[in-house]
């Protein structure tokens, strides 16, 4: 193992090539903050390769008292080694990186042995790159006693504060197509994205199949994972008619038989995948989202009913959709799709803790649909609606649209199934200015970029003030976030 504390730190950073001055992921002001209290539990910093664990750890290391012990892999370390070294340690802060390669640790009660240091006042900090195997702790000696902090997500906003870029269409379209994850992980074609799959998400799960699930097929592994990739982007395009064009149906198999993924042969099952699936999701892989009106009865596959799966990183959504559907060429319109599924992504890690994110299709007669829905409560646990549309286009002009958000239909439905109900706030998404719109039907729209006051949603009002004045021409101050 290695150890960095505040003797060797400056060092450790330098020999490993990590920049004293680098900006800081948004994660790490959380790992600060749990570096700060008293909270009782350990913390899990968990998320795929590539996205930043170990350095954002290091940086909010910076100044503490803490130290880093890292595990190496194919060199020994056993859970008693891990004891006495803690053990010898005076540090308030601990932090052990690639914990899960550590032997024997179950047998030897190592991780009741850090939520003990954990209770008595120490800060313990668990991280590594198989994360799956880090949320299984939860289910041990930890159940109750961590906390999960997910890194794999990197919002649009972020992105841009990071590399010093403006919230436009340009450093969008940048974005999308190479997901925010760091440089040397950059997706940039098949050959590189199946590399990525293999390292940071394949043998992920197989560590965890390893260690925990000693039933599970790990033949089936690679095959069920890509299986639930192909379903998120397929759940994307079979919503758009100008990609899909005359096609009603995509051949699911020959389209996983691009990727080498024989389905007869190894005889996936739906139970196997929804357990993938869930997997997947506890992790930030993947994100799953229910359909408000539940009306896709039409749909035959039983993991289409009900619900859409979006893949956290877009660069992969983008790829991914360039490989299986190598016909459909038109970049404009698959970046219109990746940017609808970022915007999911990201509503549904900024959301207000207690609100619940949904999506509406409907495929009866009135044919209508929203791409995010986030439904809420007031003091009289009311419910309360916000409506948004995702839009890839830096202009924005809803006067003449016939869009869902501002026809009426969805009004229509929402009061059908939900009588009490209220529709606070209709918000258009987009990689351009903010702005404020009134429909030919009366309905007033917010026109907002990903920055922080989308994630204001619920003070509408305030938004609209704050629009009104920052596009009155007597106003040049620039829009400020509110609370």
């Amino acid at each position: 193992m290695i150890i960095v504390d505040k003797n060797n730190y400056e060092k450790y950073l330098s020999d490993n090539e990590v920049d004293s001055t680098w900006k800081k992921r948004d994660f790490v002001s959380e790992v600060e903050k749990y570096m700060d209290s008293s909270l009782n539990k350990v913390l899990l910093v968990s998320g795929l390769r590539g996205t930043g664990k170990s350095i954002g750890v290091l940086q909010a290391m910076q100044g503490r008292n803490a130290v880093y012990i890292i595990m190496e892999q194919g060199i020994h370390t056993s859970a008693e080694d891990v004891i006495q070294v803690l053990s010898s340690r005076k540090e308030d802060i601990i932090v052990l990186d690639e914990y899960t390669w550590v032997q024997n640790r179950k047998e030897s009660e190592l991780d009741g042995f850090l939520y003990t240091l954990a209770s008595h006042g120490k800060r313990v900090i668990i991280t590594g790159t198989e994360s799956l195997c880090l949320e299984a702790l939860k289910t041990g000696p930890l159940i109750h006693r961590a906390i999960t902090l997910h890194t794999t997500h990197m919002s649009f906003s972020e992105y841009c504060r990071l590399y010093d870029k403006p919230m436009d269409q340009n450093a969008c379209d940048i974005y999308l197509t190479q997901g925010g994850i760091f440089e040397s992980y950059v997706i940039k074609n098949e050959h590189t994205m199946a590399n990525y799959i293999e390292e940071a998400i394949i043998a992920n799960l197989k560590g965890y199949v390893r260690d925990y699930r000693t039933l599970f097929d790990e033949t089936k592994i690679s095959n069920i994972i890509y299986t639930l990739l192909y379903r998120a982007v397929w759940d994307l395009m079979r919503c758009d008619p100008k990609l899909l064009q005359s096609k009603d149906n995509i051949d699911t198999q020959m389209a996983l038989e691009r990727l080498g993924i024989d389905l007869e042969s190894t005889q996936i099952s739906v139970n196997d995948i929804r357990v993938v699936a869930d997997l997947l999701c506890s992790v930030g892989v993947l994100v799953k989202i229910p359909n408000l009106l539940n009306e896709m009865e039409n749909i035959q596959d039983e993991l289409f009913k009900g619900y859409k799966t979006y893949i956290v990183n877009p660069s992969l959504t983008c790829q991914f959709i360039k490989t299986v559907f190598p016909d459909y060429d038109n970049m404009s319109s698959i970046l219109g799709l990746v940017y609808e599924a970022n915007c999911m992504v990201d509503m549904y890690f900024k959301k207000q803790a207690a609100d619940t994110i949904y999506y509406i299709e409907s495929k009866e007669a009135d044919n209508y649909e929203i791409d995010i829905v986030i439904s809420s409560n007031d003091d009289s646990r009311k419910k309360q609606f916000y409506l948004f549309e995702c839009k890839h286009r830096y202009k924005i002009n809803v006067y003449n649209e016939n869009w869902s958000i501002v026809n009426g239909k969805v009004d229509e439905a929402l009061k059908d199934k939900f009588p009490d109900s209220e529709i606070c706030g209709r918000f258009i998404i987009h990689p351009g200015d903010n702005d404020w719109q009134m429909h030919k039907y009366g309905k007033e729209v917010a026109i907002v970029n990903q920055d922080d006051n989308l994630y204001k949603y619920y003070n509408f009002d305030k938004l609209k003030n704050c629009l009104l004045n920052v596009n009155n021409p007597a106003h040049t101050k620039p829009m400020k976030k509110f609370r």
